[in-house]
């Protein structure tokens, strides 16, 4: 069984979500710019705390990439799919940024 998000149209599958609803709360440029300045910021953060022998900051590494996602929206005057999708939206994170580095998008 393949999963399937409820809509007010019926069921989608998570490709038919990214194409019509991920996607169309990702069009703005600044919005997909912090999507996209997220996940090298929470390798520089890592870096630093291993660095400074702070284990316990370790945890807190995907922070910086949630943060800098919600600011796009704010940035953008959207919602983030996060709230309806959460797995999904992980998901679709990844694909959308994915595109964006190999030029598909």
């Amino acid at each position: 069984m393949r999963p399937t998000a409820q809509t007010q149209d019926g069921r989608l599958t998570f490709a038919e979500w990214y194409a019509r609803d991920y996607l169309a709360r990702h069009a703005a440029p600044v919005c997909r710019l912090f999507h996209l300045l997220g996940p090298p910021t929470a390798v520089v953060y890592l870096a630093v705390v291993l660095w400074l022998e702070l284990w316990w900051l370790v945890l807190l590494t995907p922070v910086p990439i949630y943060f800098l996602a919600w600011l796009g929206h704010v940035a953008a005057g959207n919602r983030p799919t996060f709230f309806e999708h959460p797995w999904w939206s992980f998901l679709a994170y990844w694909k959308m940024i994915a595109a964006m580095l190999v030029g598909n998008w």
